[in-house]
C-alpha cells in the first residue's frame, strides 16, 4: 500500500480456504485454494479509515456513494438494478460501494501462468497507484482449471456479494457450517464497517460490472462469441463472413450497429449450457462485462496504431526504417524533455517492431502498456506538426493527422473527466473514438491499395 499510509499486511484478516474442482495428477480432485475473502477485507480495511478512505471511497469521500447510485439510477441499466428495486438497498444506498471484479492471467513463472481474482471499488478509479486500488482475492494455476472451477469461484464470489449487500458479517461460512475459526464466529452478526457498532451506520457493497479481457471474458461466461469465432461479441451480431454485418467496418452507416443484442435477447437464445454463472447475480447483464482501456486502446489496437506510425514516420523522414528510427529516437528524446517525461523505451530499433501474418507492424508485446500510452501521445505530435509545418501536406498524412488529432480528442475526455461522465462529454469521447477507428481504416485501405 501506499507509503503515507499503513500497509494493508498487518490488517486482521486471515485468509479462507476455498474448495474447488481441479485437474490434478492426470484427474479431477477437491483442491483447497486460500482466497482473501472480499468482505473480510473491507471490514479489515475501514479499521485503518484513513486507507479504507483513498482505497475504497475515493478522493469524493463518503457523499460519492449516493452520488454514483444517484447518477446510476438514471440510466435504462440502473432503473433495473437492486439498489433501484430493492427497498432496503435502496434506503441505504449513501453507505453502499459499487465494486467491480476483475480477472486476468498472469504468469508468475516463465512456463506457469495463473488466473487471477481481484476487487476494487468504483469510487477509486482515478488512483496511479495501483496498489491503491485493486485487492486480491485469489489465484488458480490455469494448468488445474476444469469446467467446474470457474463456476464455483464466481458462486463463491456472489456469496461475498450477499454478505457485502447485508452489511453484516455472515453466521454460517460458504458451506452453511458455523465457525470453527472462533474469531469470525465472534463476529458474526456484527456490523463489517461501522463507527458506532450499529447496522444502519455500517458501509456495504453491491455489484456493478466484472472487468476482464476478451479471453478471460470467454472463459467466466461461457460465451460462443470470441476473437477466434465468426462472432466475436456478445453485444450485436457481428460476423466475420459476413459483409453486410463485417466487424471491421467502422463507417456511420455499418451494418452491425442494426444489429445490437439485448441482454434479454441474449437469455432468450443462448443455450442452456453456455449461459454465464453470473446470469442469477442481481445487477449483472451483458452490459456489465466492462472492457478496461488497458486492454481495449494499450495492449490491443494502440500497438497496431504505434507500430504503424513508427514506420511510416521513418520512411517519410530518411527513407529506410534504421535510420528512420534513429532520427525518430531523437525526435522523441526532445519531445520528452519538453514535456519532463522519462524516455519510456532504451532506443527505437527495428525490434521494436514486429510484424503480424498479415505483415502489418505493430509494437513487440514486451512494449508495456504504459510505454504504449506515451509512444501514441508523442506520434500524435508529430503526426500533427508534419503537416503543420508543412512537411507533408498530402491527402494521406492530413488523413493520419486527422485519425491523431482525434485520438488526443478523446484520451484527453477520458483523462479529465471525474467519476462522473456528463452526457455530452460521453458522446464526444465516442465520436472521437469512432473517428479514429474510421480513419485508421481508411488509412489501411489506401495502404493496401498502394501496395
Amino acid at each position: 500500500m501506499h507509503n503515507k499510509f499503513k500497509p494493508l499486511y498487518p490488517l486482521k484478516t486471515q485468509t479462507l480456504w476455498l474448495k474447488l474442482k481441479s485437474w490434478e495428477n492426470g484427474r479431477v480432485e477437491d483442491q483447497a485454494i486460500s482466497c482473501l475473502a472480499p468482505y473480510e477485507v473491507f471490514a479489515a480495511l475501514f479499521r485503518y479509515r484513513a486507507q479504507f478512505d483513498k482505497t475504497v471511497l475515493g478522493h469524493r469521500g463518503p457523499t460519492a456513494c449516493e452520488d454514483y447510485w444517484g447518477e446510476l439510477l438514471q440510466s435504462d441499466y440502473g432503473k433495473t438494478h437492486p439498489v433501484s428495486t430493492e427497498a432496503d438497498l435502496n434506503a441505504c444506498k449513501h453507505r453502499l460501494v459499487p465494486w467491480v471484479w476483475h480477472s486476468d492471467g498472469s504468469r508468475v513463472f516463465a512456463t506457469t501462468e495463473y488466473k487471477v481474482f481481484s476487487w476494487s471499488s468504483q469510487l477509486s478509479t482515478f488512483i496511479e497507484n495501483i496498489l491503491n486500488q485493486k485487492i486480491y482475492i485469489l489465484m488458480v494455476p490455469q494448468e488445474c482449471l476444469t469446467s467446474k472451477t470457474l463456476p464455483e469461484i464466481m458462486r463463491w464470489l456472489k456469496w461475498n456479494e450477499e454478505i457485502l449487500k447485508s452489511r453484516t458479517h455472515p453466521e454460517l461460512d460458504f458451506y452453511l457450517q458455523e465457525w470453527e475459526d472462533p474469531y469470525r464466529a465472534a463476529l458474526a452478526g456484527k456490523p463489517l464497517a461501522s463507527d458506532t457498532g450499529f447496522i444502519d451506520d455500517s458501509f456495504g457493497a453491491c455489484f456493478v460490472s466484472i472487468m476482464a479481457d476478451l479471453k478471460e471474458k470467454l472463459k467466466i461466461h461461457k460465451f460462443p462469441w470470441n476473437f477466434h469465432a465468426h462472432l466475436l461479441c456478445e453485444w450485436c451480431n457481428a460476423h466475420t463472413k459476413s459483409e453486410i454485418l463485417n466487424p471491421f467496418d467502422f463507417r456511420d452507416e455499418a451494418g452491425w450497429l442494426k444489429s445490437l443484442v439485448s441482454h434479454q435477447e441474449y437469455l432468450a437464445t443462448v443455450p442452456a449450457h453456455r449461459t454465464s454463472p453470473l446470469v442469477d447475480l442481481p445487477g449483472w447483464t451483458i452490459d456489465r462485462n466492462v472492457l478496461d482501456s488497458l486492454h481495449a486502446w494499450w495492449m490491443g489496437f494502440a500497438k497496431d496504431i504505434a507500430g504503424t506510425l513508427m514506420q511510416d514516420l521513418s520512411l517519410f523522414y530518411c527513407g529506410d526504417i534504421d535510420n528512420g528510427l534513429q532520427y525518430l529516437w531523437w525526435r522523441y528524446k526532445a519531445w520528452c524533455k519538453q514535456h519532463k517525461r522519462r524516455t519510456c523505451l532504451k532506443c527505437f530499433r527495428p525490434g521494436v517492431i514486429c510484424y503480424a501474418p498479415e505483415d502489418y507492424p505493430l509494437l513487440q508485446d514486451y512494449v508495456k502498456a504504459a510505454h504504449t500510452r506515451q509512444l501514441c501521445q508523442f506520434l500524435a505530435a508529430e503526426c500533427i506538426r508534419v503537416v503543420e509545418d508543412g512537411l507533408d501536406t498530402s491527402e494521406y498524412a492530413r488523413m493520419r493527422a486527422s485519425m491523431m488529432w482525434h485520438y488526443q480528442q478523446h484520451w484527453r475526455i477520458l483523462h479529465d473527466s471525474d467519476l462522473f461522465m456528463t452526457a455530452s462529454a460521453a458522446a464526444s469521447a465516442q465520436h472521437h473514438g469512432f473517428c479514429v477507428l474510421k480513419y485508421y481504416q481508411e488509412l489501411a485501405y489506401w495502404s493496401y491499395c498502394e501496395g
